[in-house]
C-alpha cells in the first residue's frame, strides 16, 4: 500500500539555517493495517504524514502510494491522487465553523459534480461511520471538541479513500471522546482502511487494532 525508501526532507537547502526535518526513512505499510508514528512534538512525524498524504513533498527519496510514485507526480496529478485516495484529518480539525456540518463535510465533493442525491448519500454513509448523523444541520462552531473531531474524520471519509491519515487526533480530546475515537478507528479497519496516526499519546501504545509502532526521534526512525 505505502512505501518510503531513502526519504529525506530538507528546509532552507544549502542556507546558514537549513534544518533536516527527516533523514533516510525507510518502512512500509501493508493494506488494511493501522501504524503509529510515535514521537514528541518536533520528532518529524507530522511532517512525514504530509509527505504521505502528497500535502509536501520530499527532498529526496521514494515514496510509493498505492503505486503510484507520488513525490514525482505533477501537482495536478498530486491534487488528483489526494481527492481520490487519501482522508487527511488534521490536528487542529480545519473545519469552516459558519457552515453546517452538512456544508462541511460535503466540500471534498464539490468538484466532483455530483448530483445533490448523491452527495447527500456520500454524506449519510461519511456521518454514519463517524457516528455524528445527528448533528447534520448544527452550525459547526456550536459543537463541542469531539463532535468537530467526528465531523473531520466524516470529511475525510467522504470520497472512500482507502488511506486515512490522522495528525494527533487525541491531543484536543479528553479521555472519553479519545475512546470514541478509537471506536471509528477499529470501525475503519474493519472497512478494509489504512490507517497512519502521527501522535505522541500513550494510548495507542497497546491497541490491539494497532499493527507496528514507528518510533521517530530527531527526524530519523528508532531501529
Amino acid at each position: 500500500m505505502i512505501q518510503i525508501q531513502g526519504l529525506n526532507k530538507i528546509y532552507n537547502v544549502g542556507l546558514q539555517n537549513e534544518f533536516v526535518a527527516l533523514k533516510n526513512i525507510n518502512f512500509e505499510v501493508l493494506p488494511n493495517s493501522m501504524v503509529v508514528l510515535k514521537g514528541i512534538s518536533g520528532s518529524g512525524k507530522s511532517t512525514l504524514l504530509s509527505i504521505i498524504g502528497g500535502m509536501n513533498k520530499p527532498t529526496s527519496g521514494e515514496i510509493i502510494v498505492e503505486e503510484k510514485h507520488i513525490a514525482k507526480l505533477p501537482d495536478l496529478h498530486l491534487s488528483n491522487f489526494r481527492a481520490n485516495s487519501i482522508g487527511f484529518v488534521f490536528q487542529s480539525f480545519h473545519l469552516i465553523d459558519d457552515l453546517s456540518v452538512f456544508d462541511n463535510i460535503s466540500v471534498p465533493l464539490i468538484p466532483l459534480a455530483l448530483s445533490s442525491k448523491q452527495i447527500e448519500q456520500k454524506v449519510a454513509r461519511a456521518m454514519k461511520i463517524a457516528n455524528i448523523s445527528h448533528k447534520l444541520h448544527e452550525i459547526t462552531k456550536k459543537l463541542s471538541g469531539g463532535e468537530k473531531q467526528r465531523v473531520a474524520i466524516a470529511r475525510a471519509l467522504v470520497n472512500d479513500p482507502n488511506i486515512i491519515l490522522l495528525d494527533e487526533p487525541t491531543a484536543n480530546l479528553d479521555s472519553t471522546n479519545s475512546q470514541k475515537l478509537i471506536a471509528i478507528l477499529q470501525e475503519l479497519k474493519t472497512l478494509g482502511k489504512t490507517i497512519l496516526v502521527s501522535t505522541h499519546d500513550s494510548l495507542f501504545d497497546t491497541l490491539d487494532c494497532v499493527d507496528k509502532i514507528v518510533h521517530i526521534h530527531d527526524g530519523c526512525i528508532d531501529e
